[in-house]
């Protein structure tokens, strides 16, 4: 589990024995992307705890914010702890990233089509979207969700599906 994770979210430091601030660095691309699925329930705080402990592991000596997010008491402090790392440069391929984490997360049954589109539709209204071409559908599918388990119009499975393939098509 543990592996898979890292591995998922393009950190790993089983491959290297050794993990240095600028390689913790590269990595906000990870780091970043990773706030936006516990915002939405893609990731647990356990996983978020096992990365972190992770990497404490195989440091000789570990960023201190590492033991910070390890020791966290709730889903809203790993995420403060983690947005103590910084900002990636790139927004867009944050959400790419995100994008990814939020489909494993709704497959492995970590989170709610409710709690995904909410979260496209309000990263619509932020600099984290893939393209511009698609913050429309950004904010579509959370209407159009809510629409179909009111019986207004369309129908709940199909806009799982939509949406499932709308964030594999638009992630990295």
């Amino acid at each position: 589990m543990r592996s898979k994770l890292l591995h998922f979210v393009k950190l790993d430091p089983l491959t290297s024995s050794r993990w240095s601030q600028r390689s913790l660095d590269m990595d906000l691309l990870a780091i970043n992307s990773m706030v936006l699925a516990l915002e939405c329930g893609a990731l647990t705080k356990s996983d978020a705890i096992s990365w972190a402990d992770a990497i404490i592991q195989q440091q000789d000596v570990p960023d201190e914010r590492l033991f910070d997010v390890a020791l966290s008491k709730s889903i809203y402090d790993v995420v403060s702890h983690l947005k103590k790392f910084g900002e990636y440069d790139n927004a867009s391929e944050v959400s790419k990233r995100a994008f990814t984490l939020f489909a494993k997360g709704l497959e492995d049954d970590k989170t709610t089509y409710e709690m995904v589109t909410r979260k496209l539709y309000d990263m619509a209204f932020t600099n984290f979207i893939p393209s511009k071409d698609v913050v429309g559908l950004m904010m579509c599918f959370w209407d159009e969700l809510n629409d179909a388990k009111l019986g207004i119009y369309g129908d709940i499975k199909t806009v799982n599906n939509e949406c499932l393939e709308f964030l594999y098509k638009h992630g990295s």
